[in-house]
């Protein structure tokens, strides 16, 4: 089968990228001819990684880039002379599923789209903003789409509310099947200092700032903790002159760039990981810290709620930085049960499903 990929950003950039990254390394070695058509203003640098799992990565300047990633004319004509099986549409809240929706006439094969919803823009305009292009997506693009595959089953509630008319096309593949915990990345976390650590985008809607305010009230009665934040982004100038602000910048570690084994070795060494933002419709990071084994505490909103439910995370039902601050301490002192470690079954299984999907659209349309 010939599978093309579309996917905003770079597979090497963390979030989308990781979970498509994998994807399309298994379905390279289950024998599937495998394209990524990356959607970047900066030099690929998935190609290493590309090269490796064996699938090719082209890459094509946006005509609008982040957050908007409007496609050039020039990846819109490769697309409809591919000659693939399925397309793979990845991310909503870009405007590049609207553009091949808008195509689908000409296109080849089976088009299938992941969503990764945030149900709202990150800031007030970009919300605005939103709102009128959900309302194009609802009446237009979305019906031209032979799938739509929700990862998380907070996703599939939220797009059957915000968009009815997707009900028959929608199908249900948790992300959490892709997690896959090397064996040696075992939890032993430091005990001088305590470590309480964040990974993800440097934004506004990740709540960075309100970890920081709470560490700050941790910091002010014990002093065996330091907060690691690993990420890069728009707000980290912002964070860090925060940190200076409330005189915890020497307890305050930023790295940025770290390879995929670095960062496993950061969630076995640390106490605590800390996930706030209740925008996502899956939380990749708090998946793979409780599938180490990691005491976890999240906002109890969205998709993160379920872990809650699970009892595999402390929830804080505001981002109010005492009440952060208190479940921290519990996490760190493990004052409450640490939740069992989440272990994928196969951590193949989330390709296989996929595939499964893949054929019986393959054979549908045929």
């Amino acid at each position: 089968m010939k599978i093309l990929q579309l996917v905003p950003g770079q597979l090497s950039r963390g979030g989308i990228g990781s979970v498509v990254g994998q994807l399309c390394g298994s379905l390279s070695e289950k024998g599937h001819e495998v394209t990524v058509y990356e959607l970047s203003n900066e030099p690929s640098e998935s190609s290493q990684f590309a090269k490796e799992r064996r699938f090719v990565i082209r890459r094509f300047e946006p005509e609008l880039g982040d957050p908007f990633y409007f496609p050039p004319s020039s990846l819109m004509r490769e697309l409809a002379q591919a000659g693939v099986d399925i397309i793979h549409v990845h991310n909503l809240n870009t405007l590049l599923p609207a553009c091949v929706a808008l195509s689908k006439n000409r296109l080849p094969g089976v088009l299938v789209l992941q969503p990764h919803y945030h149900r709202q823009g990150q800031n007030f305009l970009r919300n605005l903003v939103f709102s009128f292009y959900k309302t194009y997506l609802k009446i237009s693009a979305l019906g031209r789409y032979d799938a739509i595959v929700a990862n998380s089953e907070h996703e599939r509630r939220t797009l059957e509310e915000d968009f009815p008319n997707v009900k028959r096309a929608l199908t249900l593949i948790p992300e959490e099947y892709s997690v896959e915990v090397p064996s040696n990345a075992e939890w032993k976390p430091s005990h001088f200092p305590r470590r309480v650590l964040y990974i993800g985008a440097l934004t506004k809607y990740k709540r960075v700032d309100v970890i920081i305010r709470a560490f700050k009230i941790l910091a002010m009665t014990r002093h065996d903790i330091e907060l690691v934040i690993v990420g890069g982004g728009c707000e980290k100038r912002n964070l860090r002159q925060l940190s200076r602000k409330l005189e915890i910048d020497k307890q305050v570690v930023m790295k940025e760039n770290l390879t995929r084994e670095e960062l496993w070795r950061e969630y076995s060494s640390t106490s605590v990981v800390v996930v706030l933002s209740s925008l996502e419709s899956f939380s990749r990071v708090a998946h793979e810290a409780a599938a180490v084994g990691v005491p976890l505490v999240v906002h109890n909103r969205g998709a993160l709620a379920e872990l809650v439910q699970a009892g595999s995370a402390l929830g804080t039902e505001t981002l109010e930085p005492h009440e952060l601050a208190e479940a921290i301490n519990e996490a760190v002192d493990h004052t409450r049960r640490k939740p069992c470690a989440i272990r994928t079954p196969n951590g193949d299984k989330y390709a296989v499903r996929m595939l499964e999907l893949y054929q019986r659209l393959r054979q549908h349309h045929v």
